[in-house]
């Protein structure tokens, strides 16, 4: 029982920040389980609406406890266990990495110098898309560990708009 309150407490405290964040920014759900159910109401007795899977990103619409409530980009618009959702806020922009070890490069060439490595799921704010050699590529910016901006390209294909 203590243990089942201290865990509330805890969700109501996120639940609060959420709120505060959601004003400013959107809140976004990675997915973070294979065949995650949306159901259409809070329980596991609920009605599947759909399944998803990592990578994933939901925009979250509301949370109730153990519960998050999404819309998934294939409109399903229903509830999933807060168990395989982890919620953060983005600004609009922002584009998630959906591949492994994808290269930031400082050209949009395949032979230009890497900057960094991304992976799943890394986001990052995406400024511009251009075309070389019929590939298509996405200029973005991230913020490295001692605080500063690395603009950089990434190829289309490992970058996915934040719902």
């Amino acid at each position: 029982m203590i243990k089942r309150c201290c865990k509330m407490i805890v969700v109501l405290s996120v639940c609060l920040s959420l709120s505060a964040l959601a004003r400013a920014e959107r809140l976004v759900g990675q997915v973070m389980g294979v065949n995650v159910n949306v159901r259409a109401g809070h329980t596991t007795k609920a009605r599947v609406l759909g399944r998803v899977s990592k990578p994933e990103v939901v925009e979250v619409l509301g949370t109730d406890i153990d519960w998050v409530r999404v819309r998934t980009k294939r409109g399903f618009d229903g509830w999933m266990s807060g168990d395989y959702v982890l919620v953060w806020n983005v600004d609009t922009g922002d584009v998630c990495v959906t591949g492994t070890n994808v290269s930031l490069r400082a050209e949009l060439s395949d032979q230009s110098r890497e900057l960094a490595s991304l992976s799943w799921p890394n986001v990052v704010t995406k400024m511009d898309t251009a075309e070389n050699d019929g590939e298509q590529w996405t200029k973005v910016t991230m913020v490295d560990d001692n605080g500063g901006d690395i603009v950089g390209w990434v190829k289309s294909q490992f970058v996915d708009d934040v719902v």
